[in-house]
């Protein structure tokens, strides 16, 4: 009988190792997944930032050929092909990596009122704050601040316009 007891006990893995075994590999994933979600956080904001930057780049751009930057209401316009077409850059790069393709994620500062979304806050600033702020279609203004959340820091950053720093707060 002792040899039938220790004969099959070496057949198999006891039901402790199986346990621990499962314990190594779920700890495995855990951290692999935690770091994998972390990573995509940090690509998703890293590419906000650039996205920020192309936006603020073409804002200098449309400023030297027009002299002016465009008004709030042209640049937070819904569609997304008509900013990009304004500004000159690709429609993709005024859309938040968050949002769904083809939204302009370019809002008015002054009509938002969440903190947490991540869109990109433009704030125009003019002699004439009336016309730099609520024309749809003409309208200029003289300097600007364009806002975005970092999500890895959890605060808005701000890009302010070469032009018209004396206007701005």
């Amino acid at each position: 009988m002792s040899n039938f007891i220790s004969h099959s006990f070496s057949r198999g893995f006891t039901l402790i190792e199986v346990v621990v075994v499962i314990v190594i590999i779920s700890i495995l994933v855990g951290l692999g997944g935690a770091t994998y979600i972390n990573q995509q956080e940090h690509a998703t904001a890293t590419t906000r930032v650039a996205r920020a930057k192309t936006i603020a780049t073409a804002l200098e751009q449309y400023y030297s050929r027009n002299g002016e930057y465009p008004g709030v209401g042209i640049v937070a316009q819904t569609s997304a092909t008509n900013v990009s077409t304004i500004l000159r850059i690709d429609k993709k790069d005024i859309v938040d990596p968050t949002a769904a393709t083809g939204t302009n994620s370019i809002v008015n500062y002054e009509n938002y009122s969440s903190s947490t979304a991540t869109v990109f806050r433009y704030r125009g600033y003019a002699a004439n704050l009336t016309t730099c702020r609520t024309s749809t279609t003409t309208g200029y203004c003289e300097a600007f601040i364009l806002s975005y959340r970092d999500t890895l820091t959890n605060q808005w950053k701000e890009i302010r316009s070469v032009q018209g720093q004396s206007l701005l707060p």
